[in-house]
């Protein structure tokens, strides 16, 4: 499994159906953890993609004292801003390994 820094990848499954790859990341810390879950292309996309990247979908998760809140959501635009300058490093962890 590739990792960055404290970050590790879960699961790469590729979509058979219109390409692409759904790729699973781990960010552990003491008292939390972070998920994302980024839709990958092989090509980059002005368009669609994060910052014209390859990542379309994108989705952060923050599990801490058994709870779940969403800190960033990209669906070809942003829905929701990463909230935290934490979770804003991780967005950018994540995007280097694939942009």
């Amino acid at each position: 499994m590739k990792s960055n820094s404290n970050l590790e990848i879960l699961e790469n499954k590729a979509r058979t159906n219109c390409g692409g790859r759904w790729v699973r990341v781990l960010q552990h810390n003491d008292n939390s953890q972070r998920i994302a879950m980024a839709l990958v292309f092989d090509e980059p996309s002005e368009m669609y993609g994060i910052e014209g990247g390859r990542i379309s979908k994108f989705f952060v998760e923050k599990h801490e004292g058994g709870f779940v809140h969403t800190e960033a959501n990209y669906d070809r635009g942003w829905d929701t801003l990463p909230a935290t300058e934490e979770a804003q490093d991780f967005c950018n962890q994540v995007f280097e390994l694939f942009n």
